[in-house]
């Protein structure tokens, strides 16, 4: 199960991170060969984008691991902030979003208490012992909800979307690379600004796709554990 979260939330999104930045560099390179714009050109395009996209598949692994770090700096700073003080879960389970019915919650208090001694915080109540106390609570639902196959595939969504994330602030910095060498040496640099642009959408994207997968991953552990 490690092996497969490693494979399709770690390594998978920071290689198609850097996917753009293959690109780019590719035609950086056969526009550096000064190869005329001939069907001949498409074709050492694509055997020129081969060598490139092993180098960047080779330096996957180092890659990953930045990725990762960046991503949870990136996420700590901003979406989640410090130790998942503001994780859709924590939030669920303060009564700070409207997602648990009244019934709902007493069934879920009442089953946290049995099962581990956490007491649920009052709804609305907001210090920093209630949410230890929501933090510790998700911990423990996870450990209890690790078999859940369709809890595990949102894990990975969100693991993905997290660490594309992070191998996006690499992949821009390897642009902003690009496109100082496209300026200096005169290239064409609607590739660079095309491919900067492209890796902003994506990122923007993905970001928007992470909210919403932490969103389905926060409401089926709640439903997954109380159901367990």
């Amino acid at each position: 199960m490690q092996n497969k979260y490693l494979k399709f939330a770690r390594f998978y999104p920071t290689i198609s991170a850097m996917a753009i930045p293959a690109v780019v560099a590719t035609t950086m390179c056969v526009e550096a060969g000064s190869i005329p714009d001939t069907a001949w050109s498409i074709a050492v395009k694509l055997l020129t984008f081969a060598p490139i996209a092993s180098i960047f598949v080779a330096l996957g692994f180092w890659f990953t691991e930045i990725a990762r770090f960046l991503s949870l700096i990136i996420m700590e700073r901003t979406r989640f902030k410090s130790s998942g003080r503001n994780m859709p879960t924590t939030k669920i389970l303060m009564g700070l979003r409207p997602n648990l019915s009244q019934s709902l919650r007493i069934k879920l208090s009442e089953k946290l208490f049995l099962e581990s001694g956490i007491e649920l915080p009052k709804v609305d109540s907001i210090n920093d012992e209630s949410m230890n106390i929501c933090i510790n609570a998700t911990g423990f639902m996870r450990e209890k909800t690790r078999d859940n196959v369709i809890l595990t595939q949102y894990n990975y969504d969100f693991g993905f979307c997290r660490n594309y994330i992070g191998g996006s602030v690499v992949a821009v910095i390897i642009l902003l690379l690009l496109l100082s060498v496209a300026i200096f040496y005169h290239f064409t640099l609607w590739w660079s600004i095309g491919g900067l642009l492209l890796q902003s959408i994506m990122t923007w994207f993905f970001w928007r796709a992470l909210c919403i997968a932490g969103d389905q991953y926060a409401n089926h552990l709640i439903y997954a554990y109380i159901s367990k």
